[in-house]
């Protein structure tokens, strides 16, 4: 049985829906965390999260760590679902981000921008790169990562499940022995928080849960009366 210690929150922010999903559970030797933002609007951006989240949660159910064509398989069978569903290829989709972890071995994989943030003994080590205008923007140069989520791009994606750019990005690692921390979020977090602020709330934090209570402070403090569903999932682990 794997021992780690994760919470999950998801708030609909200013918005009448809550198109986020999330879920995180052990099973067996393998645990399972997953955040989509659904888009499409009208509330029906929810459907397609939902898909993501049930499809990408079935791997970890049996207890063993999926690899990367497992989960390049569950997302396209995401696309499929989610084409027969909606009106147009415009109306419905999804970003997703998920982290598998048994023993010491981690995979994770993502689509869009919804982030994931690997900390290791108190420091940030890597994260995920969006797949927006805006990161292609800092790719060549023209902002910094921190302007992201002032940039016009920001919320233009170039890949997504449910549209015809899926080509998700997977990465697979050896854990190092000690605390690791994970950070799952939707761009509705993620926009209100830096990376410094993440990192000092995980070292003052006892729990997963007071590691998300800090940052949830900030991102409702930052609220502006539009401000998007903002979704998260935290994970501590002693490898």
């Amino acid at each position: 049985m794997i021992r780690a210690d994760y919470y999950s929150y998801s708030d609909a922010g200013r918005r009448e829906e809550n198109e986020d999903c999330a879920i995180a559970f052990t099973s067996g030797r393998t645990l399972c965390a997953i955040v989509a933002d659904g888009l499409g609007g009208q509330g029906r951006g929810s459907e397609a999260a939902g898909i993501a989240v049930r499809e990408l949660a079935e791997l970890a159910r049996g207890g063993m760590l999926p690899m990367e064509p497992d989960i390049l398989m569950a997302m396209s069978e995401v696309n499929n679902k989610i084409d027969r569903i909606r009106a147009n290829r415009l109306e419905l989709m999804t970003t997703a981000v998920c982290l598998y972890i048994s023993g010491r071995k981690a995979i994770w994989a993502h689509a869009g921008d919804s982030r994931l943030y690997h900390l290791y003994r108190g420091h940030m080590i890597e994260y995920t790169l969006d797949h927006s205008a805006a990161q292609y923007a800092v790719m060549a140069g023209e902002i910094t990562r921190e302007e992201i989520p002032t940039h016009s791009g920001r919320s233009i994606l170039m890949r997504a499940l449910g549209s015809d750019e899926l080509e998700p990005e997977v990465h697979e690692r050896v854990l190092s022995p000690g605390m690791h921390g994970f950070l799952l979020c939707t761009d509705g977090f993620w926009e209100n928080i830096s990376d410094h602020e993440i990192v000092r709330a995980a070292r003052a934090a006892k729990s997963a849960k007071e590691w998300i209570n800090i940052l949830r402070n900030l991102v409702c403090a930052r609220m502006t009366n539009d401000a998007d569903n903002n979704t998260a999932i935290a994970v501590f682990i002693n490898i």
